[in-house]
């Protein structure tokens, strides 16, 4: 399912409320939806999340040495693009798993990276993602929502990531992961919901560990307080000074 409103903002209510979760995508991956001051993306889960209001927060791992990073393609593309294209053709090198058979639209809403060569440098040209075709154990197409604005050799390294709303899990307590978004339901793997990223927000306190410093921090699904030099990502700001009750301003994005 792609996004034809441009900008990837939804109009009005959702069709899938806030409070529902559902088998079937209601909504392209990665919409937004503004609901009071409050920011939701849309998701789709790849592993069951905590019951509501529980704080559990998500991530996904989409490349890099961490995990194995099955989800991406980290390679040469193997195919020429040319000045003026809206896609590439890109071999299929997924980290970990060259066979992975990525499905239609994959890496929809995602970003892909060229590491295009010069004399005495390197130019990084990081484009959006407008959809994908059904890789093959070979090769696949992507399609870019903006034309090449050079060739791309065939030897060039790029790296396609699909939109880090689309596999959402728990974290597994990794103090290195990224967490995108707060669930507000009890989500099933495979399930698509609404995902919270900014805003007034409830998140399940560490007791005894979440005390009174004003910024804070995911761990094992729960928030605590972040220390000095904390590696750990930064959740938000406590909205009750000298007392962690759980509520957050979100900012995870």
């Amino acid at each position: 399912m792609r996004d034809f409103n441009t900008d990837g903002v939804l109009i009005g209510k959702p069709y899938q409320k806030i409070w529902e979760v559902d088998t079937v995508q209601n909504h392209p991956i990665g919409t937004v939806y503004n609901n009071h001051g409050r920011r939701f993306r849309y998701c789709k889960a790849v592993e069951a999340l905590a019951a509501t209001h529980h704080g559990m927060q998500n991530i996904s791992l989409h490349g890099g040495s961490v995990g194995g990073g099955v989800y991406a393609l980290m390679g040469t593309i193997g195919y020429k693009g040319l000045k003026g294209d809206m896609f590439v053709i890109m071999d299929n090198v997924a980290n970990g798993d060259p066979n992975t058979l990525f499905a239609l639209d994959w890496f929809y809403n995602g970003t892909i990276n060229f590491y295009v060569p010069h004399a005495d440098y390197t130019d990084l040209l990081s484009m959006r993602i407008s959809g994908s075709e059904v890789f093959t154990a070979t090769c696949g197409k992507i399609y870019l929502e903006e034309p090449l604005p050079c060739d791309i050799a065939a030897t060039v390294f790029a790296e396609a990531h699909p939109s880090p709303y689309l596999n959402v899990g728990t974290g597994h307590a990794q103090a290195d992961y990224p967490y995108v978004c707060v669930n507000h339901v009890e989500v099933s793997a495979g399930d698509y919901f609404w995902g919270q990223t900014t805003g007034l927000c409830y998140v399940q306190r560490n007791v005894g560990v979440d005390t009174s410093a004003r910024m804070k921090v995911f761990i094992s699904g729960i928030m605590e307080d972040a220390a000095s030099n904390d590696i750990r990502q930064t959740i938000g700001y406590a909205l009750t000074p000298g007392v962690s009750d759980g509520m957050v301003m979100l900012m995870l994005e």
